[in-house]
């Protein structure tokens, strides 16, 4: 064997990448003593289950070997072990349960290097509770389902985290999905060293807990489901500069709360947004207003912006309703014509325009995410580009609009005025583009100067990719991708190709 063979940095970079295959690890590990420490070093460092630990432990049980023996075995193997996963079921038999009782605390960790552990937890058990020893861990994804064990398990869950935020003095990122405890204002105490945090707890949230939250000192990204919480529930409790360190924010909430949040924000120290409003489908929502605090709020700071709401309703609610400017709505060519049917509720189009957006200086991506677009004309477009002059991606309707036919006419003389923001690489517009409108443009023609890769339309009124591709190649050149609606993924994939072959000229 080549002594380089033999040196533990070569051969911990060479085990590295046959780290995803525990069984040709487990191979090497048998080979010699030298490469035996550092391959099972990378067999036991990431865990996608309890079973292997477990195993080691029931063996720690039995009478009939060596305590000495097993306990040194599973103190060796557990002390490698860094990320630990696990989303099944693990019954322990009574024996197991009582040596993890009997043997781990805070003084003596189970796993004394965990450094990232995700746990998907239905019942709670000893085996859960030594894990929450650990001192060196850094992530927590706790799932905690929705049932109604999981509420059940409410305590239990509370006891789990108090633990674990006692022990884990390294502690920064931790997710919670499923019903909590409703003590969770409890644990902000522990959590002042936390830098991540979601939490997808239902009612679980409470105005207290997030008030608490709100105080949190190292807080720089924050997310969270509160669609069962009012403007009134969090005006109560939200008042002067919160957040003092919140840099990233994610919200899933009624969009009346939106406004007391971001009312309470520090002054341009945000700089990732992404507002999900949960209103029912006949809510009007005042999204000009939304985004006029925004902008008072982070008109220097603000980098991502994502608006998102989606609907459920008749086709008959938005025939109703369609709008008459300029992007009038046009049906999918396979759609019947639909007539207005009297008494039918409307269904409120976006109060969002994108005027409203052109203070933001430092906004570099814009997605609006909206089952019904929202209507610009070319005058917006100028002035969100010469607002927004970083914009690298513009999103304006996201995919659920071409999902359900809900897609506008795109004119040309509009399309090409996206021609403006030179430094975008990535725009999605869910519209109509009428082909039947294009006039011819000279062969000799100088072709534009644009960063732009990737396109996505609704439709585009023609089943020819090569007068698509070679017409979008006119206006972006260096773009490589193109997609639209399923309903002409073939188009999509034969104009992508040509684009290619364009560009290999």
């Amino acid at each position: 064997m080549h002594q380089a063979l033999l040196i533990d940095e070569i051969l911990r970079r060479i085990f590295g990448y046959a780290a995803e295959s525990k069984r040709d690890l487990a191979t090497f590990a048998r080979v010699c003593k030298s490469w035996k420490c550092p391959a099972l070093d990378f067999v036991w460092e990431r865990l996608p289950s309890m079973l292997p630990l477990l195993h080691l432990i029931e063996n720690s049980g039995k009478e009939d070997v060596s305590p000495c023996y097993n306990s040194i075995t599973l103190s060796s193997y557990a002390a490698k072990v860094r990320h630990l996963s696990h989303r099944q079921s693990t019954g322990l038999d009574p024996a197991t349960s009582s040596f993890l009782s009997s043997h781990y605390n805070p003084h003596k960790p189970l796993l004394p290097s965990l450094a990232d552990l995700k746990l998907s937890v239905r019942t709670w058990s000893p085996l859960h509770f030594a894990l929450s020893f650990s001192p060196h861990i850094q992530r927590l994804d706790l799932d905690l389902g929705f049932g109604s064990q999981a509420i059940k398990n409410a305590d239990a869950t509370h006891q789990f985290l108090v633990q674990i935020l006692l022990s884990a003095r390294d502690l920064y990122e931790v997710h919670i999905r499923g019903t909590a405890s409703q003590r969770l204002q409890e644990l902000t105490p522990y959590m002042f060293g936390i830098h991540k945090l979601s939490l997808w707890t239902g009612t679980s949230l409470t105005p207290s807990a997030l008030s608490s939250l709100a105080q949190l000192p190292s807080l720089v990204d924050f997310a969270f489901h509160a669609e069962h919480l009012s403007a009134q529930d969090l005006s109560s409790v939200l008042a002067g500069d919160c957040f003092p360190s919140l840099s990233k924010l994610r919200v899933r909430a009624q969009s009346a709360t939106f406004e007391v949040l971001l009312s309470v924000l520090q002054r341009d120290k945000l700089n990732w947004l992404w507002l999900e409003a949960q209103d029912a489908s006949h809510t009007a929502i005042a999204w000009d207003d939304i985004t006029e605090i925004i902008v008072t709020k982070a008109s220097h700071s603000l980098q991502f912006l994502c608006l998102e709401h989606h609907v459920e309703f008749m086709q008959d609610e938005l025939q109703v309703n369609t709008p008459t400017s300029s992007v009038a709505s046009t049906q999918l060519p396979t759609t019947p014509p639909l007539s207005a049917v009297p008494n039918v509720a409307r269904v409120p189009l976006p109060s969002l325009s994108l005027n409203t957006f052109k203070e933001l200086r430092t906004l570099q991506e814009l997605r609006i995410e909206m089952t019904i677009p929202p209507d610009y004309d070319e005058q917006d477009l100028k002035n969100l580009n010469q607002g927004c002059p970083n914009l690298t991606v513009l999103d304006l309707g996201g995919t659920s609009c071409i999902e359900n036919g809900i897609m506008p006419s795109l004119r040309e003389q509009t399309f090409r005025c996206f021609q403006q923001f030179r430094n975008l690489k990535e725009l999605v517009l869910p519209s109509l583009y009428r082909m039947d409108q294009i006039t011819q443009i000279p062969g000799d023609a100088p072709k534009p100067q644009h960063t732009l890769r990737s396109l996505t339309f609704g439709r585009v009124s023609t089943e020819d990719c090569t007068a698509l591709s070679r017409h979008l190649s006119s206006v972006f050149p260096c773009l490589e991708r193109l997609d639209g609606a399923p309903a002409q993924d073939s188009l999509w994939a034969s104009a992508r190709a040509e684009l290619l072959r364009l560009q290999a000229r």
